[in-house]
């Protein structure tokens, strides 16, 4: 019997990898410290808008 390559294992862990972690779901956030008004807080609010129209 050959003994496995370490190029067969890796390939066989990517594999894996891939297949069990495209079927978790992810929550983003985001860090914010300015005040509302303020062109970062809008635009973060704007962003978030637009991610929960697209999902």
């Amino acid at each position: 019997m050959k003994p496995r390559t370490p190029w067969r294992c890796l390939a066989l862990a990517s594999l894996l990898l891939v297949s069990t972690t495209s079927h978790a779901q992810t929550k983003l956030r985001a860090w914010n410290i300015h005040p509302d008004g303020y062109p970062v807080t809008e635009a973060l609010k704007r962003f978030a808008s637009l991610v929960a129209q697209g999902t």
